[in-house]
């Protein structure tokens, strides 16, 4: 609350929608903040989900250094053809697509996309697909732990 603000380096998580609950302190000392996220997600099947389900909580510590690496397509490679036909039809190389002059550093690169394309069957259309599939991998393996079998509160 007013009286115990969010500490400036945990905003972002304020910022990106968690909603901090309070804070403990640990038998050594520690601080430790209890944020919760209170959103849902649509499936594919339009049903409403939980990020976390009841039951479970998910710790972290917030300066964990997580590397992204980019996970593979859910295609499979393109054949020479494939990318012949890709360049001929779009004017740019499928494995190499060119980024937007105002893109700078290392957020966004080319790496981290996979492009693909298919016509169809009526050669009236052309599908278009554009994947990036990251993933965090952190250097430090304790510095996340999901709890399982919690008691709920009904509310």
């Amino acid at each position: 609350g007013p009286n115990n603000p969010v500490p400036s380096n945990l905003q972002p998580l304020v910022d990106g929608g968690a909603v901090a609950r309070g804070y403990i302190f640990t038998p050594q000392g520690r601080q430790l903040w209890i944020f919760c996220y209170n959103d849902i997600y649509t499936d594919a099947n339009g049903a409403s989900q939980k990020y976390i389900p009841d039951g479970y909580a998910f710790m972290g510590y917030f300066g964990a250094r997580c590397d992204r690496y980019f996970g593979p397509a859910e295609v499979l490679p393109p054949t020479g053809a494939k990318v012949a036909w890709y360049n001929e039809i779009f004017g740019f190389n499928m494995m190499a697509a060119p980024m937007p002059p105002m893109v700078k550093g290392g957020i966004v690169n080319p790496a981290m996309f996979y492009n693909d394309a298919y016509q169809a069957e009526d050669g009236k259309k052309i599908a278009v697909r554009t994947q990036t599939a990251p993933i965090f991998a952190t250097t430090q393996t304790d510095a996340f732990v999901t709890l399982t079998d919690l008691i709920g509160v009904n509310s």
